[in-house]
């Protein structure tokens, strides 16, 4: 009996909630006029990670193809800048989503002929969603929009002004605009619910600085569209879009050719080898179709000093910039433009690490760098001492004045061919880069010039891993050095009867070029061009100079801290010809 009375007791209560439950749904119902009422909790957020929607081909192909080596831009008074663009974030992107982001967000309801029948304002905090106001609705499918407060609501009448259309602008530089749609949800009987997945609609552009050895405070820079002539059409940025509110259709885009990335008071960082900077993000709207912006603009420094030198005014052409393979920009992604400043000369240390003199700490110098190395590719260095004559390129005399055979698997028609040759360790160590098969390194007989410079010795035990072995440079290799103080360097045609390559000519604007270089190995601690008893400096690169009876013989340039004079032709048998040696890093 007592359990049976606990049972009808128990029914009763149920029958009386159910009676209460009835009641108050009767009331609510009433309330509402007929009405579904939406509030908070009918809705649920997630936001798209950036760079979701765009492939990984950039970031794997950077981690297995070597990336292409930046140009160097010379932005005057000695200060020189290497521009990358790149995209992505540091870390790997997949499609996940993360909660929607702090913030002030509306969401709005249309039926099917685009008439907004409903409108919430609300927060996020934390990944939740709040709201004091409901969202009172008729049962019907509808279609819903949600945008952050950085979306620009607008009301715009129809060509015939019988009623207003919903849409929304997003603009230039406002921070992380947001839509998201849910179309066609049916809000009616006891389901209702609407969720969001929140895109961006602009990209997002930042700008990294490194430098070395020091930093100022602060940098400000403006991306710039490059000026063109009024009349020729010039170059177009977006700076404003619409879209319906709807759906999120495009309506119509603004363009201008004004300045349309501002970057102000960056702050550094200091780091152990010198400090950076990294601006806050950008958030800029992506052009239509799959053409890009940024190479058809420039960074212009308005604010900011570097190894005590203004960049105030100094101009970066974007258009010099490296860019990575299949480069596009597009809503939701992620461009970082980073610029290395450089202010010469960096060294190779005995331990494989690269930085400037004045970083150098307990570190002893044993190269001048060359070029640094830059993804799979290695960077390259210069010997702070130059080897002095006599060294033959080879101790064997073949025909007559200096006729004689091929020994490179290549040889280049002319010294300006032969600028393309970057072959240096391979004509000096690699056996099967040689016609008779023989490690040149290790012949000291037959090749005094290449085992001199396979053994050449900094003067100090190298404990760097990366560092590699020794090696007589070519011609391109060569080049790259002389350019490290004169950018501008190239050869031209002597204008001497004999043969155009027996006395070509190097040619540079800063005549003080060659007491630059000379000065950054002394400075590293080495003796440079001095105490060499001759200028010619020989390369491994092997040129056809038959016109001049110097079939099959090395390149050299006449080098001392008074100029780059002359590129010859030489013998390969000239008891006149020192060797700078490099090594690679």
């Amino acid at each position: 009996m007592k359990h049976k009375m606990i049972a009808v007791l128990c029914m009763a209560g149920l029958m009386a909630l159910g009676a209460c439950s009835s009641e108050e749904d009767s009331v609510q119902e009433k309330s509402n006029h007929g009405k579904i009422a939406l509030d908070a909790s009918h809705f649920s957020f997630t936001e798209e990670e950036y760079d979701a929607d765009q492939t990984m081909a950039h970031a794997k192909s950077r981690a297995v193809v070597a990336t292409p080596q930046p140009k160097t831009i010379d932005l005057g008074d000695d200060i020189f800048a290497e521009v990358s663009v790149e995209t992505g974030t540091d870390m790997p992107k997949t499609r996940a989503t993360k909660p929607l982001s702090d913030g002030q967000y509306t969401i709005c309801a249309y039926d099917a002929d685009h008439y907004r029948q409903g409108e919430l304002t609300g927060t996020v905090s934390g990944g939740v969603f709040t709201s004091t106001d409901r969202m009172l609705l008729d049962p019907d499918v509808y279609d819903f929009v949600c945008y952050n407060s950085t979306v620009i609501p607008l009301e715009m009448d129809d060509p015939h002004h019988i009623r207003s259309y919903d849409y929304l602008q997003v603009e230039n530089g406002m921070d992380n605009p947001m839509m998201g749609f849910s179309p066609a949800v049916n809000i009616s009987g006891d389901e209702y619910f609407v969720p969001f997945h929140m895109k961006h609609k602009a990209m997002r552009v930042r700008l990294k600085i490194i430098s070395e050895p020091e930093v100022g405070d602060k940098v400000s820079a403006t991306i710039m569209v490059t000026p063109v002539a009024i009349g020729t059409g010039g170059y177009w940025r977006t700076i404003m879009q619409i879209f319906q509110r709807w759906d999120g259709t495009e309506y119509s885009a603004s363009l201008t050719n004004a300045d349309y990335a501002h970057f102000n008071d960056i702050p550094s960082t200091k780091t152990a080898t010198g400090g950076e900077y990294l601006s806050s993000y950008e958030y800029l709207m992506p052009p239509g179709g799959t053409w890009n912006y940024l190479n058809r603009c420039s960074i212009r420094f308005d604010k900011g000093e570097i190894f005590g030198r203004s960049l105030v005014g100094k101009t970066i052409d974007l258009s010099t910039a490296t860019f990575p393979a299949g480069y596009t920009e597009q809503e939701n992604s992620t461009v970082t433009i980073k610029v290395k400043i450089k202010v010469p000369p960096h060294y190779l240390f005995q331990d494989g690490t690269v930085g400037t003199f004045a970083n150098r700490g307990t570190r002893t110098p044993i190269g001048l760098v060359v070029t640094e190395k830059v993804g799979s590719n290695p960077g390259l260095a210069a010997a702070l001492n130059v080897l002095s004559a006599p060294l033959q390129w080879e101790n064997e005399v073949h025909g007559n004045s200096g006729d004689s055979y091929q020994n490179n698997t290549v040889c280049y028609p002319t010294p300006t061919a032969g600028l393309a040759d970057m072959n240096g360790y391979n004509w000096t160590w690699d056996g099967s880069s040689s016609l008779d098969g023989k490690v040149r390194a290790n012949e000291a007989s037959k090749y005094p010039a290449f085992y001199a410079a396979a053994h050449y010795n900094p003067g100090v035990t190298v404990t760097g891993a990366n560092v590699g072995k020794w090696f007589m440079p070519s011609f391109g290799q060569l080049v790259k050095a002389l350019q490290l103080t004169a950018p501008d360097y190239k050869i031209t045609d002597a204008t001497s009867g004999m043969s155009p390559w027996m006395r070509a000519l190097g040619t540079y604007s800063d005549s003080e070029a060659p007491r630059k270089l000379d000065r950054c190995l002394i400075v590293g601690g080495g003796t440079g061009f001095h105490g060499i008893s001759s200028g010619f400096i020989q390369t491994s690169t092997q040129v056809d100079g038959t016109s001049a009876f110097r079939k099959y013989q090395p390149t050299a340039i006449i080098i001392s801290e008074l100029g780059f004079n002359q590129i010859f032709v030489t013998w390969k048998t000239m008891m006149n010809g020192n060797v700078w040696p490099f090594v690679e890093f």
